[in-house]
């Protein structure tokens, strides 16, 4: 039961910082071709 928790802990984590990356890179894709764009 302890290992299947962290288990499932970690991998929460690890998909939160995934998709937090993805989405910042979305961000500055955006950012770019907005600047570039305006």
């Amino acid at each position: 039961m302890l290992i299947d928790s962290n288990y499932n802990i970690c991998t929460t984590m690890g998909l939160l910082y995934g998709l937090t990356i993805l989405l910042t890179k979305i961000y500055l894709n955006l950012t770019m071709l907005y600047v570039r764009y305006k």
